[in-house]
């Protein structure tokens, strides 16, 4: 079977841009609007979303290695982890830094209690919160529970038959999600097994993509039922209230299938001009999702007495505005430690 190609898919660079905007509207609840119900109310999973590419990519990244023994498959994955970590990092830190500050100026508290907060601050700046399940920045248990799922997922994409690996992936992503009813349940270890088991179905992916390749299944087709099944999942999400567990399932499965179906198509030709605005917009959605929940508390602190249509309004400007300045800075300051060869100073020569 060729090996597929895993070079960006503007495709799904525009699911990912469109999911990033649907979890910042389900998380306008942040600025206690007055409206108690509002649109996509069940847009957070599109986290799902999020893992099932983050799955797909890990498996994606192990299959072309060929490990010799179990010990170079571990530390294989440890060091994929690690990389990963680190690239998260630069932008991790100051939006909890940021939120702790923020907080302490909506709610102030006496000396003493902040104090006993900032005890909690490692455990957020390092995404260890996927292990404790509540966190400042609520939004970051994502990439938390992404972190701590890589290392083990890494080991057994290497370790277990490709579709064994999708078996198994398939059998406990059903019976999870058949129990849990993707209830968006929080208490740990909750954050973790549900990355963990979300990020399987990557292995799944991986193998329905070599037997649409195996099949021969037209592009076309491919397209059309993958943008069908997507915009499935934003009118599935659209709703003012919670849907049924059943409900919910089959979002997942439109998100597996639209996901899987898409990368089959692989990449469309655009103008250099559009291409570029779009992975530009795609990037800067990570630091978006990391910055939501510090934009909203800015407005709540700013415009506490706004109408529910400037607070959202408010939300969106600053949260993009706040992603374009600091996607800069950081590229710079990045740019710059490379420049210096600041690891002179921690590793030997």
């Amino acid at each position: 079977m060729k090996k597929r190609p895993v070079n960006r898919n503007i495709l799904i660079d525009i699911w990912r841009i469109i999911a990033t905007i649907l979890i910042l509207k389900h998380h306008t609840y942040y600025m206690n609007l007055e409206v108690h119900y509002y649109h996509f109310r069940q847009a957070r999973m599109y986290v799902e979303f999020f893992f099932l590419l983050s799955g797909y990519f890990t498996y994606a990244h192990f299959s072309r290695r060929a490990c010799a023994d179990i010990n170079e498959m571990a530390g294989a994955s440890i060091r994929y982890t690690w990389k990963k970590w680190l690239r998260f990092l630069p932008y991790v830190i100051p939006a909890v830094i940021a939120q702790y500050i923020l907080d302490q100026i909506l709610t102030p508290l006496n000396r003493i209690d902040f104090l006993h907060t900032l005890e909690e601050m490692p455990r957020d700046l390092f995404l260890l919160t996927a292990a404790s399940g509540t966190a400042k920045v609520g939004p970051l248990w994502y990439l938390s529970a992404m972190i701590m799922a890589t290392p083990l997922l890494g080991m057994c994409f290497q370790y277990i038959p490709k579709y064994l690996m999708a078996i198994l992936s398939v059998i406990t992503a059903l019976v999870y999600y058949g129990v849990t009813q993707v209830s968006g349940d929080r208490a740990a270890p909750h954050d973790f097994v549900r990355g963990l088991i979300c990020m399987m179905l990557g292995a799944a992916i991986f193998c329905m993509l070599e037997e649409l390749d195996r099949l021969q299944f037209k592009k076309t087709l491919a397209l059309f039922f993958g943008e069908a099944m997507l915009l499935y999942t934003v009118l599935s999400t659209y709703s003012s209230q919670y849907s049924t567990g059943h409900g919910r399932e089959t979002i997942i499965l439109a998100f597996t299938g639209g996901i899987t179906l898409l990368l089959y198509h692989g990449d469309i030709r655009l103008p250099a001009a559009l291409r570029g605005l779009i992975q530009y917009a795609c990037d800067l959605c990570f630091i978006m999702y990391i910055w939501q929940k510090g934009a909203a508390t800015l407005v709540n602190i700013l415009i506490p007495a706004g109408s529910d249509r400037l607070k959202v309004t408010s939300y969106f400007a600053i949260t993009f505005a706040v992603s374009v300045v600091l996607k800069f800075a950081t590229e710079q300051l990045l740019a710059l430690s490379g420049k210096a060869g600041l690891e002179k100073y921690f590793l030997e020569q």
